[in-house]
């Protein structure tokens, strides 16, 4: 999807114009800011982000700045300390 513009620019007054270009570049900044030329999304700067229904991520993916990777890893290293602190408090 191509960005919005004033399709017949010329035909109006130059105070209404220059009013409309003013709009104008206000929001293409704001659309450019998580969007391509073309519409589509690009970096995300959301607080919080709710999705209902299929989601497909491409690209590496962060919390707070950590590597979901790295974040995996380190729950996965919590989990199984967790599980021998239970199986140590049933004696097994």
């Amino acid at each position: 999807m191509p960005l919005p513009s004033v399709t017949f620019r010329s035909e109006l007054p130059p105070v209404v114009r220059k009013e409309l270009d003013q709009l104008d570049g206000e929001i293409t900044a704001y659309l450019l800011q998580e969007h391509d030329d073309d519409g589509r999304h690009t970096v995300i700067t959301a607080t919080a982000i709710t999705v209902t229904g299929p989601l497909t991520v491409t690209g590496p993916v962060t919390i707070n700045g950590e590597p979901l990777v790295a974040r995996l890893a380190e729950l996965e290293a919590d989990v199984a300390a967790l599980r021998q602190d239970v199986a140590r408090l049933r004696g097994e």
